[in-house]
């Protein structure tokens, strides 16, 4: 009711120690955007970078050591997650969990107990089409959204849903910028660049 004869107090105290989990495709971004948050509010750190990204964060980590972060504020643990995975989200020592990723967020959050879970987790991220639509610019923002970072993002566009007065006209536009990219290295400023593994190629080839 409209009665003011109630108090509610909030007490904003540390967690403890924050599991950091973040994903091979932004592991420096994506770590920091972990680490900065559960620095403020006073906890320490574990980091748990992906394989693939775990040279990058080791820099990252050392950095902060350099800077004059208190030793163990901020500690690095490199390794398999399938090897080290359940005994650091399980481990009694973690007092709360802060994963970026896919289906791994749901072993995580199936493992974790009562720990509080913080999760940013794949989709299946929609592109949707009106008859109103500037279609050059939808084509545009659909190779953009599908093949930037070669697809390696969990907010790639993944489904395209078209007016159907409108999507042979959208799929001609599409098909004509897909045939200007350029597949290669990197380093010759190629649009679609190789992927993180051959696992993941082999997926993408089907």
């Amino acid at each position: 009711g409209n009665e003011r004869n109630k108090y509610c107090l909030s007490s904003k105290i540390p967690l403890g120690v924050v599991l950091a989990i973040p994903p091979f495709n932004y592991p420096v971004n994506l770590a920091v955007s972990k680490i900065g948050p559960a620095l403020i509010a006073g906890n320490s750190l574990v980091l748990k970078p992906p394989t693939q990204g775990a040279v990058a964060a080791l820099h990252m980590v050392h950095c902060f050591h350099l800077a004059g972060f208190p030793k163990g504020l901020i500690s690095c643990v490199t390794g398999k997650g399938s090897e080290i995975g359940d005994f650091l989200t399980m481990h009694p020592g973690v007092n709360c969990i802060s994963f970026t990723g896919g289906d791994t967020g749901i072993a995580i959050s199936k493992k974790a107990g009562m720990v509080p879970l913080q999760m940013e987790l794949g989709g299946k991220d929609a592109c949707i089409v009106l008859e109103d639509a500037d279609l050059d610019l939808v084509a545009a923002n659909i190779v953009k959204g599908g093949f930037s970072y070669s697809g390696q993002r969990c907010t790639a566009v993944k489904v395209v849903l078209i007016m159907e007065s409108i999507a042979d006209a959208v799929v001609q536009k599409v098909n004509a910028k897909l045939a200007k990219l350029k597949v290669g290295p990197p380093e010759d400023d190629s649009d679609i660049t190789p992927v993180v593994t051959e696992s993941s190629a082999n997926f993408i080839e089907g």
